[in-house]
């Protein structure tokens, strides 16, 4: 495993020569040439190649396999090259499906959040795209270059890492991916191409023989591609057909993309701690996190007193804030608090390490110290001045770092 190594000691690459310069890193895409944030930036001109060094150690389809006198201080010219290529594919498979009829540019994709690009493979997975030329072509080349692998590594790196609760599987695919496929029984909500859930709506719903099989013979073509063209000989048998067509529609047809998303999220041993808490992860994943609201943002947040100022002296000033937040008579948001005090923009899977906590000093402005996950408020004579003060800290400084 690779040392985490400071900016200043990072070693001279003797190979070839290289400069440092404003060009563009073939990793993250920026230009930044900060050491504390992003490491050395070194632009290596025989290689027409210019890297951070902290990209590197963070890209997670690379790793030394060279000596230090090979490369980019072991990392490989050809390995560096090939994780650029294999970013590309991700990000070209994001516009594929990003830019079907929404009218949206790959300049969008470099503010997606993980979580997007999640939902993006995900719908793919679960969505019938026969009806599409262009997504069953998109569906090919993510099954041919593992791209369900990287999104069930990227949902399991992110959730070990306090990444946002995605919220957004189906309860079939989270039974599949916990108890195996062969032990999941569909249902008609899972089928998403509206012709076919028609066609197994009038199966489903025929009430004699003879309409059945008048039913089947105007989908047999489907029937047989699907594997579930039958002699039909008492009208019971719809039953046993229909069960049959959702395990085919629904499960079958997605097997190997399935059975590689399933690797993807054995990284880090989170498959294994799915299966044996299966209702834990059932609520992360399945179900949308609980909506920020006055109460809960106030729980989250525990007030400590100082050595000069009383635990409960500007208490009902934060309170009553958090009550005009609530009530939209504020210009900022929950989540707006939230990403000033912690850095994150909404409360992790895994909870927030430290626990968030509230200080109330005799300062001038407020201070979001994420390093700690602690606010600290000032004491003022009134309300007002506490809400005009928080307001033009939290908003100037959410814009300044979104700019």
């Amino acid at each position: 495993m690779l040392g985490f190594e400071s900016a200043v000691g990072w070693r001279a690459v003797r190979r070839g020569p290289f400069r440092l310069g404003p060009s563009v890193c073939v990793l993250c895409g920026r230009t930044d040439d900060c050491p504390e944030k992003y490491g050395e930036k070194r632009t290596y001109v025989e290689y027409n190649l210019t890297v951070h060094y902290y990209c590197l150690l963070m890209s997670s389809g690379i790793w030394q396999r060279g000596g230090e006198d090979e490369g980019v201080d072991g990392f490989l010219i050809t390995d560096i090259k090939k994780e650029v290529n294999r970013a590309a594919k991700l990000v070209r498979m994001m516009h594929l499906v990003l830019t079907r009829g929404k009218g949206m540019h790959l300049g969008n994709l470099k503010k997606m959040h993980i979580k997007t690009y999640c939902i993006v493979i995900n719908t793919v997975m679960l969505e019938d795209v026969s009806a599409r030329k262009e997504e069953t072509i998109m569906n090919l080349i993510a099954v041919k270059e593992n791209l369900y692998f990287e999104a069930g590594k990227m949902i399991a790196v992110s959730l070990v890492h306090g990444g946002p609760p995605p919220g957004f599987f189906s309860k079939t695919l989270f039974n599949c991916l916990v108890y195996g496929p062969e032990n999941v029984k569909p249902t008609l909500e899972d089928v998403a191409d509206v012709d076919v859930a028609q066609t197994i709506k009038t199966i489903k719903h025929a009430n004699n023989l003879s309409s059945l099989q008048s039913t089947l013979q105007d989908c047999c073509e489907f029937l047989a591609a699907a594997g579930c063209l039958r002699p039909v000989t008492a009208l019971c048998d719809k039953n046993v057909l229909v069960n049959d067509i959702l395990i085919s529609h629904v499960i079958k047809r997605i097997t190997l993309p399935l059975e590689s998303f399933r690797q993807g999220l054995n990284t880090l041993g989170v498959l294994e701690k799915m299966q044996m808490h299966p209702d834990v992860f059932s609520s992360i994943l399945c179900h949308k996190p609980e909506r920020l609201s006055a109460e809960n943002v106030c729980d989250l947040f525990t007030i400590h007193s100082s050595s000069d100022v009383s635990k409960d002296e500007g208490a009902d000033f934060w309170m009553g804030y958090l009550q005009d937040v609530e009530s939209g008579e504020s210009v900022v948001t929950f989540e707006d608090i939230l990403l000033f005090a912690t850095g994150s923009c909404y409360v992790p899977s895994i909870g927030f390490d430290p626990e968030p906590t509230i200080k109330f000093l005799h300062i001038r402005y407020p201070i979001g110290n994420r390093l700690l996950n602690c606010l600290e408020l000032p004491i003022t004579k009134t309300y007002q001045q506490f809400k005009n003060i928080m307001e033009l800290t939290i908003r100037n400084t959410i814009r300044i770092e979104r700019e």
